[in-house]
């Protein structure tokens, strides 16, 4: 990953954990508290923020902490590859 790009995924990480500790907060709040439409829709909306914030932060911790691909170098073509047919 570029230079440039990890950063930005770094803050997009840390910036998507800190909406989850929020989010964990509001629905534990909501969880508690007496039930009626407006505590549902507070537990339903921060379960989905929940639930998203730590997918993606996750696949972007997954992302970075991926080992570089390894990259092939042969001096010819893969003729398959490149869809043209093999001599004989």
């Amino acid at each position: 990953m570029a230079p440039a790009g990890a950063r930005r995924a770094r803050r997009w990480f840390w910036a998507l954990t800190a909406a989850a500790v929020f989010s964990a907060g509001s629905l534990y709040d909501g969880l508690r508290a007496e039930p009626g439409p407006a505590t549902g829709l507070l537990v339903l909306g921060s379960a989905l923020l929940l639930i998203g914030s730590l997918v993606q932060a996750a696949r972007i911790l997954a992302a970075l902490t991926a080992p570089a691909p390894i990259r092939r170098f042969s001096g010819q073509r893969n003729r398959r590859a490149s869809g043209t047919p093999k001599e004989e």
